[in-house]
């Protein structure tokens, strides 16, 4: 991920205060879901932006001096709650059940997060979707209406980039 905080920030001019950046944010990080054939927009919360924020502002470095993300998402969670998301939420409501993604990649400007959800998981008509940072915090939401047995493997990516 540290490739793709390294890319983000130098979309953003320098000397900006945290607000102007989380504006800047707000005006153009975006994301796209895509399950299967179903293609929707999703919302980068507040504490998202503010994540974002964190790491580009205060970039962590290892021993070798390269940057470590202050955040990292980790997981992917499915939510029965009708409610509309908005960039407030701290959770997806309703009952969720979340689990550890599977990859996070960096592919040119964007950031790939993809989940393979196998039969005997989160099987439920999900509402709402969401990607949840190590801290369990809410870093993006979507609304969705998408059925899931036991019978049926589902593939969820999320793209996240700068428009």
């Amino acid at each position: 991920m540290k490739n793709w905080i390294e890319k983000l920030k130098k979309r953003i001019p320098a000397g900006l205060s945290e607000a102007q950046i989380d504006d800047l944010l707000k005006d153009h990080l975006v994301g796209k879901v895509r399950i299967g054939d179903f293609k929707t927009q999703n919302l980068i919360t507040k504490v998202g932006r503010r994540a974002v924020i964190s790491a580009l502002s205060n970039p962590q470095k290892n021993y070798h001096g390269n940057i470590i993300p202050r955040f990292k998402i980790l997981r992917f969670g499915a939510s029965t709650s009708i409610e509309t998301p908005t960039e407030l939420d701290t959770s997806l409501g309703g009952s969720t059940y979340r689990r550890v993604v599977e990859q996070v990649d960096p592919v040119g400007d964007r950031l790939v997060v993809t989940n393979f959800i196998g039969t005997p998981e989160m099987n439920f008509v999900w509402r709402k979707v969401g990607l949840f940072l190590s801290d369990n915090t809410l870093f993006s939401i979507a609304s969705v209406i998408e059925s899931k047995t036991d019978t049926v493997l589902k593939t969820v990516v999320w793209e996240i980039e700068w428009e």
